[in-house]
This record gives structure tokens, C-alpha cells and sequence, in this order.
């Protein structure tokens, strides 16, 4: 049995909806493409709407979902999925028990254990310095260095808009 389907009881769904266009949709398509027909990216993002496609994947707003047919949606950024499940369900009319919210907690408790590996080898090796995180949004993830690095002085950066920087 694989994750989706111990998440909803074995039920094998057919069609899949990944909610966010970025480096976790991009994952989450190359997990589950061979095993459900995602039908398409829905982003909140304005600037991903025109004629946008991700690895052969339109891009729809999130209003675009109440024309689609689809078994489940796939919160998959690194937004609140908290705030995301209630608006996909309280603005687009999603029922809740097609909206997966676990794709989003697993990664990040990967991120988390990342971050406290890193810190080990950092504070065993007496490394000293500061912390940065790019890219912040709500600052979940900073509550997370801060409690790790409760010790450093932490630097934060944000744009507050979508960046098209390519690394």
C-alpha cells in the first residue's frame, strides 16, 4: 500500500490535483505520476496563471477548481496547509475529505530533520556564526531554526513577492 492510499483507507483514487506550483508540486508530481492521472497544477500565485506549464502541467487559479472534476487535491507548499485546507474548502467549495494535507507535514518533518542533523555536526564541531533563512513566508519554518539554534543570532530574508530567480 502506498502513501496516498494509507492516508485515505486504501482507497485508490484516479485523479490528483497538486495545490502549489513550486519545488514541492514539482516533487510530489515526480512521486505520484505513475501512479494517478494528476491533471494539473492550482496555484494561488497570479503570475504562474498565464499560460504557465510545469513539466507539461497547466497552471490554474484556485477558482478554476470549481469546473474541475477530480478525486483528490494535494496540498503540496510550503504554506500553512492548515489556512489552504480551510480555504480550499470555505472559498472553492472542496469538501474536506478530498483535501490531502500529508505531502506537506512529511516534508517538512524532512526539513526539520535535516535541519536538526545539520546543527549536531554544526554545535559538535563548535562551528560559531550566525543563521539565515531566504525565502520566509509566515515564518513557520524560522520558529523551527530558532527553537534548533536557540543560541544565534538568525537572519531572515523574504522579497514578499514571487521570485522568478533561477538558481
Amino acid at each position: 500500500m502506498n502513501d496516498l492510499e494509507e492516508c485515505y483507507e486504501g482507497v485508490c483514487t484516479n485523479s490528483l490535483i497538486l495545490f502549489g506550483a513550486g519545488g514541492y508540486g514539482a516533487h510530489a508530481l515526480d512521486l505520484y505520476k505513475d501512479k494517478y492521472e494528476i491533471i494539473c497544477y492550482v496555484d494561488s500565485e497570479k503570475i504562474k496563471h498565464v499560460e504557465t506549464e510545469i513539466c507539461e502541467l497547466r497552471v490554474y487559479s484556485p477558482e478554476k477548481l470549481r469546473q474541475l472534476e477530480f478525486d483528490f487535491i494535494m496540498i503540496c507548499c510550503g504554506t500553512s496547509s492548515y489556512h489552504i485546507k480551510n480555504l480550499l474548502h470555505d472559498e472553492y467549495g472542496v469538501p474536506y475529505s478530498k483535501i490531502i494535507t500529508s505531502f506537506i507535514d512529511a516534508t517538512d518533518f524532512a526539513r526539520e530533520a535535516a535541519l536538526y542533523q545539520s546543527s549536531k555536526m554544526i554545535y559538535e564541531k563548535n562551528l560559531h556564526g550566525s543563521v539565515a533563512e531566504v525565502g520566509v513566508f509566515e515564518g513557520k519554518f524560522a520558529k523551527v531554526i530558532n527553537r534548533i539554534f536557540y543560541d544565534r543570532k538568525i537572519y531572515l530574508f523574504d522579497t514578499f513577492q514571487v521570485s522568478t530567480l533561477e538558481i
